[in-house]
């Protein structure tokens, strides 16, 4: 697991990921209750702990979409656009 926690606005955008019933499997495996992750998600909890951030990133579907962003994000930078390109010019 990284030494980095991530921020509680990172720990949001990626729970607004997920469906609801995405949201349930992550409360089976993480052990946090669907109603806190809801919170984080709406922004009601402004400072989930660090266990509960923990107990987040360690299940199979956050994981998976950490992976996911960032095959993409090493896709894009393999990728070069210049400015022209990127406006459609």
């Amino acid at each position: 697991m990284p030494t980095e926690i991530p921020s509680t606005e990172q720990v949001r955008a990626l729970l607004l990921k997920f469906r609801q019933v995405q949201l349930k499997s992550i409360e089976g495996q993480s052990g946090v209750p669907f109603s806190t992750l809801v919170k984080i998600r709406q922004g009601t909890t402004k400072n989930p702990g660090i266990e509960t951030v923990r107990a987040i990133f360690r299940t199979d579907l956050v994981k998976q979409q950490l992976q996911s962003v960032n095959a993409v994000a090493a896709t894009a930078a393999t990728v070069q656009i210049g400015p022209s390109e990127a406006l459609g010019v």
